[in-house]
């Protein structure tokens, strides 16, 4: 038997206990599986004379196919039970209590032994397997065992460098920022991702620096920003320079390629 449970990114991170209610197919209590009342007993199939499979066709193409009337076992049931049906399961709502590891990946799929459907005449309970689905978290982006985590941050902090803060499973921690970050910089917090469920070291948390332009600003930040756009030069924005050098060597090829035209 398989179920699909779908689970919180935070609980494939640090794990839990879940309880999974089930219809499952169990040997019925009246005939114990056999499937027929008591003192009843198997008689040949009629059908297909005890072979288990019936020959359809003519000439030179022939079919062979399951008997329909006893399924293929070539006996049928001389007096079927009346609570099953002759099927010897029956079927009965339960509740199984699983363990979800931390660590678990999505697409994971845990096993429970003997948890699954009765087997047929009597015979040994299945396992049950449960596919575990994982839903996206609001802060964090998985890839195997490492984490990744965008940090805002203010493009002036990043200008004079300072410490942020950054959110792991373990806490929070204290991220120093060198004066002059740039934007899209990574930074790898080692062994603060997600935990192994082989019990080996767990994954990192990569933490992505995204600059936030500032919104909502007052009347005297703005001032001071207008202050600091006077006093900056090229010099200050050496990416902006550097695009600005190659776009006039381009435009001067192409120009020169014109000409030859």
């Amino acid at each position: 038997m398989t179920f699909r449970l779908d689970v919180d990114f935070d609980e494939a991170l640090f794990g839990s206990t879940r309880t999974i209610d089930i219809t499952l197919p169990e040997q019925c209590d009246a005939c114990h599986g056999t499937g027929a009342e008591k003192g009843a007993r198997r008689t040949t199939c009629k059908t297909c004379g005890g072979r288990g499979v019936v020959i359809g066709g003519s000439g030179f193409f022939q079919v062979r196919q399951t008997c329909p009337t006893c399924g293929g076992e070539g006996s049928v049931i001389e007096k079927p039970c009346k609570k099953c049906r002759g099927t010897g399961h029956v079927t009965n709502r339960r509740q199984i209590a699983l363990k979800i590891p931390a660590g678990i990946d999505n697409g994971s799929r845990l096993r429970l032994a003997g948890k699954g459907g009765g087997g047929l005449r009597g015979g040994e309970n299945g396992d049950l397997y449960v596919h575990i689905g994982i839903r996206e978290s609001d802060i964090f982006e998985r890839d195997g065992l490492d984490l990744g985590v965008d940090i805002p941050v203010s493009p002036v902090l990043a200008a004079l460098g300072g410490t942020v803060d950054v959110p792991t499973p373990q806490g929070t921690a204290q991220l120093n920022l060198p004066a002059g970050t740039p934007n899209g910089k990574v930074f790898r917090l080692r062994g603060k991702g997600v935990p192994s469920l082989r019990g080996g070291s767990p994954g990192d948390l990569h933490a992505h620096i995204v600059f936030e332009v500032p919104a909502n600003l007052d009347r005297k930040q703005r001032a001071a920003l207008e202050e600091f756009q006077k006093l900056s030069t090229p010099g200050n924005f050496p990416e902006a320079q550097s695009l600005a050098n190659k776009t006039r060597i381009f435009f001067a090829h192409r120009d020169k390629l014109r000409q030859g035209d």
